[in-house]
This record gives C-alpha cells, sequence and structure tokens, in this order.
C-alpha cells in the first residue's frame, strides 16, 4: 500500500519505520511548509513531498493516508481524504466531539473506504489476553476498573496547551483511558462525572468516574503535569488483574499479572502489528479491530466527561445518540 502523510508529526516519526517494516511503502508527506516537509521526507524515507494536504489527497498514486495533524483538523481532513478515494489512519483523539465522528461516519458509509483511530494498544498481544481474561470470567463478577495515563508536557509552543486546537490532558491522554475500558469491559457507559484542573485554558488534570449497568462504575485519572505513569487494572469477586504499561509498549516485555499468575510478553512493535492490520483491511480481508462505532462511542463518553467537569454534576449518557444531558 503507497503511503501519504498529512503533517510530520513526533508520533509519525514512530509510524513511519513501522511502516517500512511492514512492506508499505512511504510516498508522499505534506506540512505545514515546505522546508518542513522536505527535511521529514529526508529522514523518514518519503519518496517525495507534496506543497500542500490538498496536493497530497489529489495524488493518484495514493492508497491510503495517515492524519498527523492537531486534533481539531482531524475529522475535516478525513472527509476530504475520503473524498479524494484514499483510506484514513488518523491520529487519536479522532474528533473534537462525538457529532464530528457521526459526520464521518456517515462519508465513510457513502464511499466505503476504511477509517480507523490510530490507538496502538489493541495490537498488542497482552491486551488480547486481557480480553480473553475477562471474557472467560476468570476475574469474577467485576467489581473495579482503573485506567491511569499521567505524563508531563513542558514545552509551551506544543499544541496540547490550546484548547482550540484539542489540548488537554482529557483530549490527549484521557482518550486512551476511555478506549480501553470500553474496549475491555464491553459495557455502555450511563453516565459520567469528572473533577478537572486548569492551566489557562485547558485542563491539566482530570479525573472522571463512569457510571456502568448494574450500579458498578469504573475510574480514570490523566494528566499532562504528573510523573509519567500508566496503568490499567480490573478486580473481580475472584480474581485482581494488573497492566503495568497498558498504552505504549513498544519494543519492550511486558508482563500481565492475574492474580498469583504472571504471564509474560516478548517485546513487539504495536505500530507495526496496527499498520499491517489496517492495509488488510484495506484490501478487504479482515474487518476493523477499532471500527467508527467505538470511536462514537469513546466520543460519547469524553464529551460527558467535559461536560460534567464543566457542570460539576453527574452527566448521562443517551446511549446511540451522541447527546448527553446534565441531571
Amino acid at each position: 500500500m503507497r503511503w501519504g502523510f498529512l503533517g510530520a508529526s513526533q508520533i509519525g516519526r514512530t509510524l513511519a519505520p513501522a511502516m517500512r517494516a511492514s512492506g508499505q511503502t512511504l510516498t508522499a508527506v505534506a506540512a505545514r511548509s515546505g522546508q518542513r516537509a522536505a527535511a521529514y521526507a529526508a529522514v523518514e524515507g518519503f519518496e517525495r513531498t507534496e506543497p500542500d494536504y490538498q496536493s497530497l489527497l489529489d495524488a493518484p498514486d495514493i492508497d491510503a493516508v495517515y492524519i498527523g495533524l492537531t486534533t481539531d483538523a482531524h475529522v475535516p481532513w478525513s472527509i476530504r481524504a475520503l473524498g479524494a478515494g484514499k483510506h484514513v489512519l488518523c491520529e487519536k483523539p479522532l474528533a473534537m466531539n462525538a457529532g464530528e465522528v457521526g459526520q464521518l461516519m456517515a462519508v465513510q458509509q457513502r464511499t466505503g473506504l476504511q477509517v480507523m483511530e490510530a490507538f496502538i494498544h489493541p495490537f498488542h498481544p497482552q491486551f488480547d489476553f486481557v480480553r480473553e481474561v475477562v471474557a472467560s470470567g476468570r476475574l469474577g463478577e467485576l467489581r473495579a476498573a482503573n485506567a491511569v495515563f499521567l505524563s508531563r508536557f513542558e514545552a509551551a509552543d506544543n499544541f496540547r496547551w490550546n484548547r482550540e486546537h484539542g489540548g488537554g490532558a482529557l483530549f490527549d491522554l484521557g482518550c486512551y483511558c476511555v478506549s480501553a475500558l470500553l474496549l475491555l469491559l464491553e459495557q455502555p457507559v450511563v453516565w459520567a462525572d469528572a473533577q478537572q484542573e486548569f492551566l489557562g485554558e485547558v485542563d491539566v488534570t482530570t479525573t472522571g468516574l463512569l457510571g456502568l449497568p448494574g450500579g458498578r462504575a469504573a475510574t480514570l485519572a490523566c494528566s499532562l503535569q504528573a510523573a509519567t505513569v500508566q496503568q490499567l487494572s480490573m478486580t473481580g469477586s475472584a480474581a485482581h488483574l494488573v497492566m503495568p504499561h497498558p498504552f505504549s509498549s513498544i519494543d519492550s516485555s511486558a508482563t500481565v499479572t492475574v492474580g498469583e499468575h504472571h504471564e509474560h510478553f516478548a517485546p513487539v512493535n504495536p505500530y507495526q502489528r496496527m499498520v499491517v492490520h489496517f492495509a488488510a483491511a484495506a484490501r478487504g480481508e479482515v474487518p476493523l479491530k477499532l471500527s467508527l462505532a467505538h470511536s462514537l462511542a469513546q466520543a460519547q463518553v469524553l464529551d460527558a466527561l467535559f461536560r460534567a467537569g464543566a457542570g460539576g454534576q453527574r452527566t448521562w449518557l443517551v446511549a446511540g445518540s451522541g447527546t448527553t444531558h446534565e441531571g
């Protein structure tokens, strides 16, 4: 598959070698400036640059695009890419809100092309193992689930500090927590509550509580100004499960603990596994592991957490509608 990159992002520097290793072709890149695109292309091994994003989308020799722009640009350029006949692998979070995901879903259904949010955690073998453990009942009746992703970002000019571009802890790191919890719990979120600490216009730290059917709940925490740590845990009536590195185990070993058992995983590159999967889905060989329906559910929960944090009260989700209400 021949790829174009919209944006010369830092995450793209991790994705590009994974694409080359999986047999993909890095055809062209477009960036905010020609100089930036040229420097990026030289380092990452692209065949050429394009003068702007639309020129890249119009190129007939590109099959799919990776969109590594700021979050506010994800859906507009994903829609343009679909209109140009390109499959889309888009950086997370996919959208600024659930309404945008709905717009993208309508275009995707009309074109029949593939669109996937570029999360890597579902493509690490440890994640499949945990899903099997949960589904098997080894944990017993679920009593608690918690996802944490904390880190520290110092650069003042980073888009993470700009709310209009999709900055803040909940968008940047909390989306991982919500995505993982939804995939593992396989239950709809009924309501959300949140506490947020702001630095300027963005949430620097968000802690959230997600209500589940049957009176249960899951918790999450994310921050842009904390000691770096990530973890996902689930506790049932029979056993406790811990994933110490659920979101970014890249080329390093991983261990999942279930009760007294320790399941070890050899180093893998989930970026490469994600690309191989997406290319197979684009060829019609497999269904997408991360559908737009999952991205919509995730966006609905993020919307509810933002509203709960702003309003200071629990926000209820209206299942399947993409809307929330407070009460």
